[in-house]
């Protein structure tokens, strides 16, 4: 995974929809999992 990329994936997560919706929470998770519990989504 490319984090020069990140912006665009995410643009393309919101242009699908709720279908990858689960996988930009999970991102959002792992990032944010480094960061104790920043992410309680």
């Amino acid at each position: 995974m490319q984090f020069k990329e990140k912006p665009i994936v995410i643009e393309r997560c919101f242009t699908f929809g709720a279908e990858h919706q689960a996988l930009i929470l999970r991102v959002a998770k792992h990032l944010a999992g480094r960061s104790n519990q920043i992410a309680m989504i």
